[in-house]
């Protein structure tokens, strides 16, 4: 019985030949153990290359300790604090200030103090258990009365400023009246304000008011003016608080 599927001899040897061909092109084992470890090295020597690279750059550690203590007096000088309510205006922290500064000062820490002491310092009245001051107008409309003085010298004995004024009484409702306060022996304006006093608006009103900071000691004496004219007169006093 003849066999039609066998592969002829000269067939199979062709195909051992060639596979033959194809892997006597393989290195062994030990030359790929070699080409395995030449590609390694390579690969470490070109990290370490670009490790140098960058560190041969860094200061060494006497260079790196010197930079810290440059960095730490640098440091310690500029958190110098300034004197108490300085005028230096050299460096930040002459614009931070001091904690002791005062409403004297022109420090951030100054402008705080004074903010802190415009809301909790404590307040007074002028005059105080005695009645109010009274102001006349002049005739003419809207003409400034006679300047008059609320507050005498040496009365407040610490910095303040005013911020309410108090309408005890006008003997003209129905009338827009305005107020100027003066302060210290040159009587220098400090304030200013309007107010209404009618019938049908509950009467006497009081009236907020925005000064400066007043030196101690200092005088407030007082014109006033009234819509229409007509020598009115009210009668004033002044809710303060100190510095």
């Amino acid at each position: 019985m003849a066999l039609n599927n066998v592969t002829p001899i000269t067939d199979t040897e062709t195909n051992t030949e060639t596979i033959l061909a194809v892997t006597n092109l393989i290195p062994d084992a030990g030359a790929m153990t070699s080409i395995a470890q030449e590609a390694t090295l390579e690969d470490v020597e070109t990290d370490v290359a670009a490790i140098m690279a960058v560190t041969d750059g860094l200061p060494d550690a006497g260079a790196l300790t010197s930079i810290a203590q440059d960095a730490t007096v640098a440091k310690e000088a500029t958190l110098a604090v300034s004197e108490a309510d300085s005028a230096d205006n050299d460096d930040w922290g002459d614009v931070i200030g001091n904690k002791n500064d005062t409403h004297s000062g022109t420090s951030l820490s100054a402008f705080i103090h004074i903010l802190n002491e415009h809301v909790h310092a404590s307040q007074g009245v002028y005059p105080t258990l005695a009645d109010g001051i009274s102001l006349a107008t002049e005739a003419d409309d809207w003409a400034l009365g006679t300047i008059t003085q609320i507050v005498p010298a040496n009365a407040i004995d610490s910095d303040y400023d005013i911020h309410e004024i108090i309408v005890e009484d006008v003997n003209t409702q129905d009338k827009t009246y305005e107020l100027v306060l003066y302060s210290g022996a040159d009587d220098t304006e400090v304030g200013r304000t309007r107010f209404t006093a009618g019938a049908i608006k509950g009467g006497v009103p009081n009236v907020a008011m925005q000064t400066p900071i007043i030196v101690a000691n200092s005088r407030i004496r007082g014109q006033l003016a009234i819509q229409d004219g007509g020598s009115k007169t009210a009668i004033v006093s002044i809710r303060y608080h100190t510095y």
